[in-house]
């Protein structure tokens, strides 16, 4: 996406290069080679070992889609176009990527209107989250290895009395759930709280803690649907501003 096409407010803050922009990565699939050329640029000069890096540790393009999160929130195609905070929300992840945290935030509010129930009522609804971290701690560029704290949070509430104590599943005597989006049961859970190294420039990534596996055995890009667009495998990784205003696709 050219420069000149995205919001100022959009734009990463004063003093922080373009290019430690960075989009969020396609879980399975290999992270795109321009992508894996920023952020190697954005790594040009860093060989001495430093706390909480602003840019993400270099991994193998086979490992940076599973490891690494972007620090970009705009994405484009929306069904609405202006979101009124998106400017504080991309701001901030700007902001907490200049620290080495880099984030990734899901939400919904579910509504179901069942007919045929078995028990309990027929209209439920249900508010989800899941926010997935990584925080790098250190990077040693000049012996190839890097840490970081991996974790992930889920949250599920019912909205109204029914959601507190009841679920589209139970009520329908089905094998799934509807609603079950992230968590199966209201409340909030940690499935995920670990130390993850990288050794070897990348190559291999040492993970120890409580880890959810379905984070890194479940991904699977080719069971994502895929726009048919010539600049597919550059857009897959998301919209990113470009130096060059001339340029026509997303990098």
């Amino acid at each position: 996406m050219p420069t000149n096409e995205v919001p100022a407010s959009l734009l990463p803050p004063e003093g922080v290069p373009l290019k430690r922009q960075t989009p969020n990565p396609i879980p399975g699939a290999n992270t795109p080679p321009a992508v894996l050329e920023r952020r190697a640029q954005a790594r040009e000069g860093a060989e001495e070992f430093h706390f909480f890096p602003p840019v993400a540790p270099k991994l193998m393009p086979y490992l940076s889609s599973q490891d690494e999160f972007g620090n970009t929130a705009l994405r484009p195609g929306a069904l609405v176009s202006v979101v009124p905070l998106e400017p504080p929300v991309q701001g901030g992840k700007y902001w907490l990527s200049e620290y080495g945290l880099r984030y990734s935030l899901e939400q919904t509010f579910n509504y179901v209107n069942m007919t045929d129930v078995m028990q309990g009522g027929n209209t439920l609804g249900f508010y989800t989250l899941d926010f997935k971290a990584k925080w790098a701690l250190f990077d040693t560029p000049r012996t190839g290895t890097a840490g970081w704290i991996t974790t992930q949070i889920e949250a599920k509430s019912g909205l109204g009395a029914a959601g507190q104590t009841q679920d589209a599943k139970s009520n329908l005597g089905t094998l799934t759930d509807p609603t079950d989006i992230w968590s199966s049961i209201n409340g909030a859970r940690v499935p995920e709280l670990g130390w993850q190294e990288s050794l070897r420039d990348g190559e291999v990534v040492v993970v120890a803690g409580m880890i959810s596996q379905r984070n890194y055995l479940d991904a699977n890009a080719a069971a994502r649907p895929l726009p048919a667009h010539p600049d597919q495998e550059a857009r897959l990784a998301g919209p990113v501003a470009v130096p060059d205003a001339n340029s026509r696709s997303s990098t």
